[in-house]
């Protein structure tokens, strides 16, 4: 995402090109100075004027046209056996999975919802099931980016002045919740969750809390609790004061301000492929029992997340709009160094080991073969 770069040429490019205009505008000039002594002092004032109207709207149309920025990061979902594989270092497997659990461990109708079926069924007769499995997806998908969301405008905006920030908690975003029940549910106060008041007040050996304070904070708010089988994750969004969240489609959020618009959604796409090496040695499962065992069929399943970013052209005048700029840039960044997929094969090096791995199976069925 180079939605910083891009806006930076915006203006140095339209600072050069409003010098141009002065130029034509001195040129326009001299012509109407040659018309007021052929046709009158009016004729060439209008002239004039037209001219330069012109050349500014000219100007204001090239560089200073809304700009946009698109970023699709793609992750993987694996299945087995019923419940989502937790795959080593992967932070959307982590918490994807995290999520999941906790909202089937509290929730018995959505957890029958989810039941032992495929979401490959598609029965035409009765399709209400895959398309309420594909509907929950969704719900955790979208659960795992605003959390992501908020954690990275707290850390982002800990150094910007209380008075250009508006925090927006649970009784703000009602909107977001209705169409949400993973976020709903699992943003709810541990006070009106009676599993986690009693792991509290009992002092359960699992049960854990984490208290974040930052400038604005005084003594810290709750930020997360669990008692390893339910789990609060506080919902709150930090945003420059003023701006707007709302929920314009079903699946579409988003952040409305004076110098930007966010578009934050996500899509649970079709059937993906892995490597038999991956399965096999990376995640223990070999191909045959994950597509085959008596367990349950395996299954990989692309998803997409978006982060779109839309600039009004009064925002290249502001040096308040820069840390949004950044902002936008840091959080798109974020989300494809731990949600893309790409990335996380890139960051443990898969590439190389599934070279090394290949070439070993190579290696000893040579030997093999020579014994033999």
């Amino acid at each position: 995402m180079q939605l910083l770069t891009r806006t930076l040429a915006a203006r140095a490019s339209a600072i050069q090109l409003v010098a141009v205009a002065v130029v034509l505008a001195v040129s326009a000039s001299l012509v109407a100075t040659y018309v007021r002594e052929t046709a009158g002092a009016a004729t060439a004032i209008w002239i004039a004027i037209v001219t330069i109207l012109v050349v500014l709207f000219l100007v204001t149309a090239y560089e200073f046209r809304q700009l946009h920025e698109h970023v699709a990061v793609k992750g993987i979902l694996v299945l087995h056996d019923g419940g989502f594989v937790d795959i080593p270092r992967y932070k959307l497997s982590r918490d994807i999975n995290a999520a999941f659990k906790a909202i089937l461990n509290e929730n018995e109708a959505i957890s029958r919802q989810w039941g032992d079926g495929d979401l490959r069924d598609n029965d035409e007769e009765d399709p209400g099931p895959k398309r309420l499995r594909v509907k929950l997806m969704h719900e955790v998908m979208e659960y795992v980016l605003l959390q992501k969301l908020g954690s990275h405008l707290a850390d982002k905006n800990g150094s910007t002045p209380a008075s250009q920030i508006s925090s927006y908690e649970r009784p703000d975003l009602l909107p977001l919740l209705t169409d949400n029940r993973v976020l709903d549910q699992l943003s709810r106060p541990v006070e009106d969750r009676i599993a986690l008041v009693k792991a509290r007040d009992g002092q359960a050996k699992h049960f854990l809390e984490i208290i974040r304070k930052g400038p604005r904070d005084g003594e810290g708010i709750l930020w997360q609790a669990s008692d390893g089988t339910h789990m609060y994750s506080r919902l709150i969004l930090e945003l420059p004061r003023g701006a707007r969240v709302v929920r314009v489609e079903s699946e579409n959020i988003r952040i409305i301000s004076k110098y930007v618009e966010v578009d934050l959604f996500v899509n649970f796409g079709g059937s993906g492929i892995l490597d038999s090496e991956f399965l096999e040695e990376y995640l223990g499962l070999p191909p045959i029992d994950f597509y085959r065992g008596k367990t349950g069929k395996g299954q990989i399943w692309n998803l997409t997340f978006h982060v779109g970013v839309r600039l009004k052209w009064r925002a290249l005048f502001s040096p308040n709009a820069w840390k949004l700029y950044l902002w936008c840039e840091s959080f798109a960044d974020a989300c494809r160094k731990d949600y893309g997929w790409e990335a996380f094969q890139a960051h443990i090096g898969w590439e190389t080991a599934r070279t090394l791995l290949i070439a070993r199976a190579s290696s000893r069925r040579n030997k093999s073969e020579d014994h033999s």
